[in-house]
C-alpha cells in the first residue's frame, strides 16, 4: 500500500491565507463594533429599513417632531377614528324630535327630552372643555325653517343643552325637532421641548 503524501503549503500560500483570515475577521468585527452614531442617513440605502426590521415600540411619539409626519406620509386607512386620542375625536349625533338618538359617533351617553319643550340635554362620555359645538335642525329646508342652539348645560362639564325652535306666527317658539350636532375639540397642547 502506498503512503499518501500531502504537499506542504508554500510560504506564499500561508501568508495569503493568514491575510484573508485577518481581512474577513476584521470586517466581521467592524460590523459588530461600529462607533456610536457612526451610521447616518447617507450610509443607509433607500428602502433598507422596513417596518419588519424595527423593534416593537422603536418609534414613539416623543421621537417624532411636530410637523415631521404629514398627510402624504400616511397610507390610506392607517389613521382610523379608534387610533385617535379621545380628546382629538370629533363627536357627532343625529337626534330625533322625541329625543331618540338615530346615529352617533359613540361618545353620546344619553339624550334627555321633555316632550313639547324643544329642550334636549346631551350627556357625553368626556368633558367638553376646549371644544366648540354647533347644531342645526335636520329636516328638509322646504318643510322646516327651524333653528337649533347649543350651549353648556349648567356646571356639568360633560353635558350640553340643545334648544330647537321655529317661527310660529312671526315669533320664534321652542318646538320639538330633529337635529344634528357636532362637537370638535382642539388637541391638547404639548409641553415645550417635546
Amino acid at each position: 500500500m502506498r503512503n499518501l503524501r500531502v504537499p506542504r503549503p508554500s510560504p506564499a500560500m500561508v501568508v495569503a491565507s493568514a491575510a484573508l483570515m485577518v481581512a474577513l475577521g476584521g470586517g466581521a468585527y467592524a460590523q459588530t463594533q461600529l462607533a456610536r452614531n457612526s451610521v447616518g442617513t447617507e450610509q443607509i440605502r433607500n428602502n433598507a429599513v422596513t417596518a419588519q426590521k424595527l423593534a416593537p415600540g422603536a418609534i414613539v411619539s416623543s421621537r417624532i417632531r411636530d410637523g415631521q409626519v404629514r398627510t402624504p406620509d400616511l397610507r390610506d386607512g392607517n389613521v382610523t377614528r379608534e387610533k385617535l386620542a379621545p380628546s382629538e375625536r370629533t363627536v357627532w349625533a343625529a337626534v330625533q324630535a322625541d329625543g331618540g338618538v338615530r346615529r352617533h359617533s359613540g361618545e353620546i351617553t344619553r339624550v334627555t327630552h321633555i316632550p313639547g319643550s324643544g329642550r334636549y340635554t346631551v350627556d357625553l362620555a368626556r368633558p367638553i372643555d376646549g371644544c366648540a359645538w354647533v347644531a342645526s335642525t335636520s329636516s328638509d329646508a322646504t318643510t322646516n325653517q327651524g333653528y337649533a342652539e347649543v350651549q353648556r348645560s349648567g356646571t356639568n362639564p360633560s353635558q350640553l343643552l340643545v334648544l330647537t325652535s321655529r317661527p310660529v306666527g312671526g315669533v320664534s317658539a321652542l318646538v320639538d325637532s330633529d337635529f344634528h350636532m357636532i362637537i370638535a375639540c382642539s388637541a391638547p397642547t404639548r409641553a415645550a421641548g417635546r
